[in-house]
């Protein structure tokens, strides 16, 4: 918006600034930066693992078991990892949370 607002000078002043301050920004905070981009990468290759797939399915199974044996009430809040745990019928490669799938 403000670029459609601005005149010509203010419009490259403006973008002058935002290049410096994304400079700044990136030489004082790359090692956070650098953090976040790794952990994407992991969870995006951790997506891709054609071994994990199969967890994952196996970790749906298990809660739609655990769903019908108890009589469509589920196991209870916070209790599915336990569950997995103790009593998961389809081999989930140890995973037992279902929102951490990373291995």
């Amino acid at each position: 918006m403000f670029l459609i607002i601005l005149k010509f000078k203010q419009k490259i002043k403006l973008m002058l600034e935002l290049i410096v301050c994304m400079l700044i920004l990136l030489i004082f905070l790359s090692v956070p930066i650098q953090g976040i981009f790794s952990q994407i990468a992991r969870e995006i290759d951790s997506i891709a693992d054609i071994s994990l797939i199969s967890a994952r399915l196996n970790i749906m199974r298990n809660g739609i078991y655990f769903l019908l044996s108890k009589s469509v009430f589920g196991v209870g809040a916070g209790n599915f990892e336990y569950y997995m745990k103790n009593f998961a019928v389809y081999n989930t490669k140890g995973i037992i949370n279902s929102h951490k799938l990373v291995a």
